[in-house]
């Protein structure tokens, strides 16, 4: 007896699970990373709205990024190096931030030699890095945007600076507004 009441509610269980999630061509493109991140940490990309961001220094003549709200849209690669064992102070982490206008609904195709521009894209060397720590104007290499489809963009960027080592010179996404 004890059986039959339990064998409905077996079955319930049973057949109850949670809605399956689909992800479309489109924004599995959207989530692409094409970039190179070195095997040795992770990279993320994200879009941020509405903001803009400019480089300060304090009284000591360090820098660092202001951010405020614009109508421009922000592009943020990020790399962390993954911490050494028994290595106290050992994060190290590069920070790109891309600075674009937003023209209404789409963005217009950019192709730039980064010579030229002073508030385009910004290089962070985020270390235990005596002297060699910060935020810099980034002022030499190239920036490519191209729409792709609808709402999905593709980004190229190589760049350098003088100012301090970097590990990421080049970053390529695929990304959605």
């Amino acid at each position: 007896m004890r059986i039959s009441h339990l064998l409905p509610v077996f079955f319930i269980f049973l057949h109850c699970n949670s809605p399956k999630n689909t992800v479309s061509q489109s924004e599995l493109k959207s989530n692409t990373v094409i970039s190179n991140c070195p095997d040795d940490g992770t990279c993320t990309f994200n879009v941020i709205k509405n903001k803009s961001i400019e480089i300060k220094k304090d009284e000591f003549g360090a820098t660092y990024l202001n951010t405020y709200d614009s109508d421009k849209i922000l592009l943020k690669f990020e790399y962390n190096r993954n911490a050494l064992d028994n290595t106290e102070d050992s994060n190290y982490t590069e920070i790109v931030y891309i600075q674009i206008n937003e023209n209404s609904e789409k963005l217009e195709p950019i192709n730039k030699n980064l010579s030229s521009e002073k508030n385009t894209v910004f290089f962070g060397r985020l270390c235990f890095c005596r002297g060699q720590t910060g935020y810099y104007h980034i002022n030499q290499g190239e920036l490519n945007l191209t729409k792709k489809e609808n709402n999905l963009y593709e980004i190229n960027l190589e760049f350098n600076t003088d100012e301090v080592p970097q590990v990421i010179n080049k970053i390529t996404e695929v990304f959605k507004i």
